[in-house]
């Protein structure tokens, strides 16, 4: 009953959007071995043997990518997801 037909954010693609609720089963690609964040300055660590989560640079590309979503008009719910509110 949630889902709603939207737009790619920053597209004219379509795209069918069914935001998950409080008490939803996770779909089944969401099983399976937990999601982490890291974090590395792939110019300085190319082989990514330091995670710089927790760091100021951490800090910056959230805010970056906090931009780049508001840019394209992206869904609120997209920002929580994300784990950007």
């Amino acid at each position: 009953d949630r889902a709603e037909l939207a737009r790619m954010p920053g597209s004219s693609i379509p795209v069918i959007r069914q935001p998950f609720g409080e008490g939803d089963l996770l779909p089944f690609w969401a099983y399976g071995r937990p999601q982490v964040t890291r974090c590395h300055d792939l110019a300085d660590d190319p082989d990514e043997d330091h995670d710089l989560c927790g760091t100021p640079l951490e800090s910056a590309l959230e805010e970056v990518l906090r931009s780049a979503l508001a840019e394209v008009e992206a869904p609120a719910d997209q920002l929580v997801r994300l784990g950007l509110t």
